[in-house]
């Protein structure tokens, strides 16, 4: 999955290139995204149906069940994810505009998505090793500190080198906090009622990337443009941080402990 990052946007500007595309780039877009995940998608799935499974558990409350943010842990934490997704995908979407408005050609920038999806397979490897001796929160709190930084400095790279190096940057430590994310919400809880918190952490997520590049363009349209964007998205990003320490001193007090 994190192999195929790396050249699926040029594959798209590719096939959206075609003349016999040309009148409808959007739809091609997606015409190739669903065409690629539709033969992917059951290969991956094939194999999980092999593995044996554990005995399903009856968790009280059925499917929606609002008990999960009782646990003070639990709720900043979800409340601090939110918040990340909300600011952290703003970067990304926005950053082969960014490089056009500064000059540079159109199929350079395509490139900078490429790498940064390429960059997030060590970010990946590399956070797994360390979460399993540090914790996975004692990792992502340092993570996340580096990504808003990194999304502060984006705006004020207008070379390809300096975007380059910002694009292998946030794609390593982007690689590194997404996997991770759902790892606290397996601690914070027993296994009977598990797929519930993940589901629920999973949809307050997906609400935040949903709101969050809107917004952002509606930012770029004032008179910072993408530093207005840097700056809202960097600031979201360090309160994520503040309520993440905050929801790691909550779930396991010790400055020193292993969470």
């Amino acid at each position: 999955m994190r192999c195929i990052g790396y050249p699926f946007p040029k594959l798209l500007s590719k096939a959206t290139a075609e003349p016999w595309l040309e009148p409808k780039p959007f739809g091609a877009s997606h015409l190739c995204h669903g065409a690629v995940k539709s033969r992917a998608e059951p290969a991956v799935a094939e194999p999980r149906q092999h593995y044996p499974r554990l005995p399903p558990q009856k968790a009280q409350g059925g499917l929606f069940d609002l008990s999960v943010f009782r646990s003070p842990a639990f709720t900043v934490y979800a409340l601090s994810g939110f918040l990340v997704y909300f600011g952290v995908f703003n970067m990304p979407s926005y950053m082969t505009s960014s490089a056009v408005s500064y000059g540079l050609f159109s199929n350079i920038t395509f490139y900078l998505v490429a790498v940064s999806n390429g960059s997030t397979l060590l970010g990946s490897v590399v956070a797994g090793f360390v979460s399993d001796r540090l914790g996975a929160m004692n990792v992502l709190i340092p993570v996340l500190t580096t990504v808003g930084i990194i999304t502060i400095i984006w705006p004020f790279c207008g070379t390809v080198a300096s975007l380059s190096v910002v694009s292998v940057l946030f794609g390593v430590t982007l690689g590194a906090y997404g996997p991770l994310t759902l790892v606290p919400v397996a601690a914070m809880g027993g296994t009977e009622d598990l797929g519930r918190r993940m589901g629920t952490m999973t949809t307050i997520l997906g609400i935040g990337t949903l709101c969050g590049p809107p917004l952002a363009g509606l930012l770029n349209s004032t008179s910072l443009g993408y530093k207005a964007v840097g700056y809202f998205s960097g600031g979201i990003i360090f309160l994520a941080t503040i309520l993440l320490v905050l929801a790691r001193f909550l779930a396991v007090p010790g400055l020193r402990a292993k969470f």
